[in-house]
C-alpha cells in the first residue's frame, strides 16, 4: 500500500512538473510571438515609410541611405547617388559605397557606429566634393531601428543638400559647431597604408574638375591620385554597363631613391617630369595617367583587349628605358603591372590587383611587365 502511494505521490510530482514545464514554455512562445509582431509591425512600418519617402526623392531633391551594422552593408537609394553627383541609374556592386566615402575621407560608419546606442532620431553632416564637380553638404537625418532585444539591426537616414543654408554654422553630433564649409580631406593614405583607393560612381566628371588646377600634379603635369581616382570610377561603371573592356596599369620609376641621394632632389624631380613626358606620349590620347605618390603612377586604358595592353605596356617600358636620361642622369626604367577588369570588379579590386602585379613586377628585378591573374 505504501509502495502504491509512492508511486501515485511520485506520477503526481512528475506530471506537476511536466504541466510547468508546459506553462513556461507557452509563456516563452507567447512572449517570442510578441516580440516577433513588434518587430514586423516596426519592419513594415519602416518599408513603408522608405517607399514614401522613395516617392517624393525625385521632387524633394532627398534620399534613403541605409546601414546594417551586423554586416556592414550600405544601401543607397536614386537620391543619395543623385546627391553625390552620380546618375541616378548607375548600379552599384559591393565595395563601391564604402570606396565612394573613403574617396570624400567620410567617417560617415564611423560616427554612425558611435550613435548605435541613441534612442531619439540624429543629425549628421558631411560636406563632400561631389563626382560631377560640386561641392555640396550632406545633412544625413539617422534613426536606429531594433529588432527582438534591443540590438540595432538598421540603420535608416534621410539625406537631403543643405549647402548655402542661411545658418553657416551648425550643430554636429558631438554637441559642438562647425562651418558647413570645412575643408574636404581630400588626401588619400599612400598605397603601403592603404592599397584600397578607388570609387565607384556613374557621373562623369565636369570639365572644372577634370582639367582644374586642382586636379593636375604641379611637378609633373598629370592627373593628381584624386583626379585619376575619379576618372577610374567613371569608366569602371561605363564598362562594365557597356560590356567593354577596361584595363588598370600601374608602374614605378625602379630606384628613384638612389637618384635623389646621390644626385639631389632637383634632379630626381628632373626625373619625374622627363618619364611623365614620355608616358603621356606613348599613352593614346585620351587615356587618363596620374601620379599617385612620389615615384608611382598609374594609367587607366578603356576599350583594349589584354593581348593589346601587353604590347602598349611593354612599348612605354622600353620607350622610357631608352628615352628618359636627363642632363647628367642617364635613362632610368620602370616596372609595370596591370589588371583587366573581370566581371565582378570594382574599382577598389581593380587597383589591389594591378598593385599585387607591379609588386610582382618589382621583385622580379624591376625593368618589366607583370598581368595580374
Amino acid at each position: 500500500m505504501l509502495g502504491g502511494n509512492a508511486l501515485l505521490v511520485g506520477c503526481l510530482l512528475l506530471g506537476a512538473i511536466a504541466l510547468s514545464a508546459v506553462g513556461n514554455t507557452m509563456r516563452e512562445r507567447r512572449k517570442s510571438r510578441a516580440i516577433s509582431r513588434e518587430a514586423a509591425s516596426q519592419s513594415s512600418s519602416m518599408r513603408e515609410l522608405i517607399r514614401t519617402v522613395r516617392l517624393a526623392e525625385s521632387m524633394a531633391g532627398i534620399g534613403v541611405w541605409q546601414y546594417v551594422p551586423a554586416t556592414g552593408a550600405q544601401e543607397w537609394s536614386d537620391g543619395v547617388k543623385h546627391l553625390f553627383g552620380m546618375d541616378r541609374t548607375a548600379p552599384l556592386v559591393d565595395g563601391d559605397a564604402e570606396a565612394m566615402l573613403y574617396a570624400n575621407g567620410s567617417d560617415l560608419i564611423d560616427r554612425v557606429e558611435d550613435h548605435l546606442d541613441e534612442i531619439e532620431p540624429y543629425r549628421l553632416q558631411l560636406e563632400i566634393a561631389g563626382f560631377d564637380g560640386v561641392s555640396r553638404v550632406l545633412e544625413f537625418q539617422a534613426c536606429n531601428m531594433r529588432g527582438a532585444g534591443g540590438i540595432v539591426q538598421r540603420v535608416v537616414a534621410i539625406v537631403r543638400d543643405v549647402t548655402g543654408q542661411d545658418d553657416a554654422t551648425k550643430q554636429d553630433d558631438t554637441g559642438g559647431h562647425r562651418s558647413d564649409h570645412e575643408t574636404v580631406r581630400r588626401a588619400h593614405n599612400h598605397l603601403s597604408l592603404a592599397p584600397n583607393i578607388g570609387l565607384a560612381t556613374g557621373a562623369r566628371p565636369s570639365p572644372s574638375a577634370e582639367h582644374g588646377r586642382d586636379a593636375r600634379d604641379p611637378l609633373t603635369g598629370l592627373f593628381t591620385r584624386r583626379a585619376a581616382m575619379q576618372r577610374l570610377d567613371v569608366l569602371v561603371i561605363e564598362a562594365r554597363a557597356q560590356q567593354m573592356p577596361l584595363s588598370l596599369v600601374m608602374f614605378d620609376i625602379d630606384h628613384l631613391k638612389r637618384i635623389n641621394n646621390q644626385h639631389g632632389r632637383d634632379d630626381g624631380d628632373a626625373v619625374l617630369r622627363k618619364v611623365a613626358r614620355v608616358a603621356r606620349e606613348q599613352a593614346r590620347i585620351g587615356d587618363p595617367i596620374g601620379r599617385i605618390g612620389g615615384e608611382e603612377f598609374v594609367w587607366i586604358i578603356p576599350g583594349v583587349c589584354e593581348r593589346t595592353v601587353r604590347l602598349m605596356t611593354e612599348r612605354m617600358r622600353q620607350a622610357i628605358a631608352k628615352g628618359s636620361a636627363v642632363g647628367h642622369i642617364g635613362p632610368v626604367t620602370i616596372s609595370l603591372g596591370f589588371a583587366v577588369m573581370q566581371p565582378d570588379d570594382t574599382p577598389l579590386g581593380l587597383f589591389a590587383r594591378a598593385d599585387r602585379a607591379l609588386i610582382e613586377a618589382m621583385h622580379s628585378g624591376h625593368n618589366r611587365v607583370r598581368c595580374a591573374a
